[in-house]
């Protein structure tokens, strides 16, 4: 084992990298100012690729032709409390190889990282990592702002291993996504801020297990959360709003993938496109499940959204084939449709699955309250059939339930109820 300890050193105007160590197994760097160097601020590289112990904190780091800390081969990280700005490369470039037997355990914390030319933080090849705390701004170029990629080999959506903690941090403006985490088997993540995006606010691919609170996105140009290919994700008191994409966008295109099933509880989704997208990409008609259930009772709004719920491709369901109390507000300016089914979503063959929205909300009108035999009311349930698309409109997809045992039909001369 070889040691090293750089402690308090100031460093301008460097010809390479501001501080640089090769091949030391147990290294500490703390408390370092590094400024107007040519290649990295701080270099640290195992090149053993795996084993070792390497801490990096309460460095200031300015300035940089390059990556401001890259650290490479230790199978222990640690990197907390440093500020890097003004970099052509990623503020940190975090990386052990995927072919390291011990997987390895990284913490970076309390990081503060603005105007890079890449990637704000990329920390790649861990399989536990926890990522909390930090603040990443204006990461430019078409990257994103915190990137978090685990070990997966095969890509294969079944072959993920590691549990990834991404919690507290704020990310605003930067080329691609927010933060994007992927090939993991489990993610825990809570109070996630996230703003001006060129895509997606918080992304999560192949991750077997997701547990995501009290996150909020504004104006990301795709989408506020998109989950790809996960397997059983739980969405508690989600934010979205203000972008041009989807609030809330599920999507499950890899044929290989196991089930999918997403509990949406409480949380606002809004977006220029759907504030809530389901979406079955993956070829197979008959295949595996992409399953939403909305939580009973916790408040669920799609709001300033172009279309409420858009559900798209035959392997989609609503968990209990029900909506229970969801909401919706202002959608499409007052016209855009509240729900839409497309190729052939929620189609049960032999027959149209009946999903039971009789207690949602659809700006203030809850249609399972409402009397047919009433000509004001029954007026009211014909606006609302005119902005639904399902079943009554094209017979391959599932059927939208105003009523119990009732179907109001809008015709050119009036009502059929």
């Amino acid at each position: 084992s070889v040691s090293l300890t750089a402690n308090g050193n100031s460093i301008d105007g460097a010809n390479a990298s501001g501080l640089s160590a090769t091949d030391f197994t147990d290294i500490e760097i703390s408390d370092n100012r590094i400024a107007d160097a040519v290649a990295n601020g701080i270099f640290a590289f195992n090149t053993q690729q795996n084993g070792g112990r390497a801490t990096i904190s309460d460095n200031s780091v300015s300035d940089i032709d390059g990556d401001g800390i890259f650290v490479q081969g230790y199978d222990s990280l640690s990197v907390v409390g440093n500020s890097v700005a003004g970099t052509t490369a990623s503020g940190l470039l975090l990386f052990l190889s995927p072919l390291d037997p011990n997987g390895g355990l990284a913490t970076v914390t309390d990081n503060r990282i603005d105007d890079t030319g890449s990637r704000g933080i990329i920390l790649n090849g861990y399989t536990g990592v926890s990522v909390s705390s930090n603040t990443v701004t204006n990461a430019s170029g078409t990257v994103g702002g915190i990137e978090i990629i685990g070990v997966n080999l095969t890509f294969d959506p079944t072959n993920t291993q590691g549990a990834a903690t991404v919690s507290n941090n704020s990310v605003g403006t930067t080329g691609r996504d927010g933060i994007m985490v992927q090939d993991f088997q489990s993610l825990t993540g809570t109070g996630n801020s996230v703003a001006n995006v060129a895509r997606t606010g918080i992304n999560l691919t192949r991750i077997g297990s997701v547990d995501l609170a009290n996150s909020t996105v504004s104006n990301a140009a795709v989408a506020g959360f998109g989950l790809l290919n996960v397997g059983n994700a739980m969405l508690t008191g989600l934010q979205a709003s203000g972008g041009a994409g989807d609030g809330l966008r599920l999507e499950r295109s890899d044929s290989l993938a196991a089930q999918m099933n997403v509990t949406v509880s409480g949380g606002s989704f809004g977006g220029g496109a759907a504030g809530i997208r389901v979406f079955d990409n993956d070829g197979v008609n008959g295949g595996t499940l992409l399953q939403l259930a909305i939580a009973d009772g916790t408040g669920v709004l799609v709001t300033n959204a172009g279309t409420g719920l858009l559900i798209d491709g035959p392997d989609t369901a609503l968990a209990g084939n029900t909506l229970n109390d969801m909401a919706f507000s202002t959608i499409g300016g007052g016209t855009g449709d509240y729900i839409r089914l497309e190729n052939g979503g929620l189609f049960q063959p032999g027959g149209p699955t009946q999903i039971d929205a009789t207690r949602v909300s659809f700006d203030g009108v809850i249609a399972g309250n409402l009397n047919p035999a009433n000509s004001g009311d029954l007026n009211t349930l014909a606006g609302l059939e005119t902005r639904l698309v399902h079943y009554l409109d094209d017979p391959t997809l599932g059927f939208i339930r105003l009523l119990d045992g009732a179907i109001v039909l809008p015709t050119e001369n009036g009502l059929n109820g």
